[in-house]
C-alpha cells in the first residue's frame, strides 16, 4: 500500500510470471499482518482457469524475492478461501521487559517506546489480566476502524505468557513472550490488545507495591 512493499504485492509479482497474459491476481491470505510484523505458516490462496503443475507454481514462488518462502503448494476445491476456510490463528507477540511505564496513549508507543516510572511487572501479573479475555466475547473495544456492522465477535482459544531471552546487537535482552490464538482477529486488535495489557499490568503491579508499603508502615508503627 502506498508504494510499500507486502506479502500480497510479492505473491501477485511472483504468481504473474506463470502467466504474463492475465492482469491481475487475487490472493486471499489467512491472517493480515502489522507494518514490522513476521508471518510462518501463512496460507495463502488463488483460482486460476489455467492448470498449472504444483511444481510449476512452487518454481515461481521460490523466484527472485528472498523474504518470502514457499513451504508447500497444494490444489484446493474452488470452495476454499484462504481467510475464511481458516480454522485458527496465532499471534506471537515479542515486548522487551520494561523497567517502568511511558504515559503515551496511542498503542505503537506504548508497546515501543521507553518507560519512565518504576515498575515491578511479573509474568503472572500479565497472565492475570490475559486469561479472562478467553472464551467468546466482542473484542470491539480492542479493534480500530471496525466498518459498521461487521461481526465483532471472535473466540479466543489460548492465551499465554513465557519469558525467554533473545540475542541482540547489544547482548542478550530478556522478553516476554505474548501468545494468543484465535479463530480470528479483527484489524489491529492484537496490538491494541498488547498494548492495553502491558499498561494495565504496570498499574498492577505498582498498586500491590504501594499496598505492600502500606502494610510494612502499619507493621512499624505497630
Amino acid at each position: 500500500k502506498g508504494g510499500e512493499k507486502t506479502i500480497e504485492g510479492v505473491l501477485q509479482e511472483k504468481l504473474s510470471t506463470l502467466d504474463p497474459e492475465r492482469k491481475t491476481w487475487a490472493v486471499n491470505c489467512s491472517g493480515r499482518t502489522d507494518r514490522g510484523v513476521h508471518a510462518v505458516g501463512q496460507n495463502c490462496s488463488f483460482y486460476s482457469w489455467k492448470d498449472f503443475s504444483l511444481q510449476e507454481v512452487l518454481q515461481a514462488l521460490q523466484k527472485g524475492d528472498e523474504d518470502l518462502v514457499a513451504y508447500e503448494v497444494a490444489k484446493v476445491p474452488r470452495s476454499f478461501h484462504a481467510t475464511f476456510s481458516c480454522c485458527w490463528r496465532y499471534y506471537m507477540y515479542i515486548v522487551p521487559k520494561i523497567k517502568g511505564v511511558s504515559d503515551k496513549s496511542d498503542e505503537d508507543e506504548v508497546v515501543s517506546q521507553a518507560w519512565q516510572r518504576e515498575s515491578k511487572l511479573t509474568a503472572d501479573h500479565l497472565r492475570s489480566l490475559l486469561k479472562p479475555l478467553e472464551g467468546e466475547h466482542s473484542f470491539n473495544a480492542f479493534a480500530r476502524d471496525t466498518p459498521p456492522g461487521k461481526n465483532v465477535q471472535c473466540h479466543m482459544y489460548y492465551t499465554d505468557i513465557t519469558e525467554t531471552t533473545l540475542l541482540s546487537e547489544d547482548g542478550e535482552e530478556e522478553v516476554y513472550c505474548i501468545h494468543l490464538v484465535g479463530n480470528r482477529f479483527l484489524k489491529r486488535m492484537v496490538r491494541v490488545i498488547v498494548s492495553t495489557l502491558m499498561k494495565e499490568a504496570i498499574e498492577l503491579s505498582e498498586s500491590e507495591s504501594r499496598g505492600m508499603e502500606g502494610d510494612d508502615g502499619e507493621r512499624k508503627k505497630k
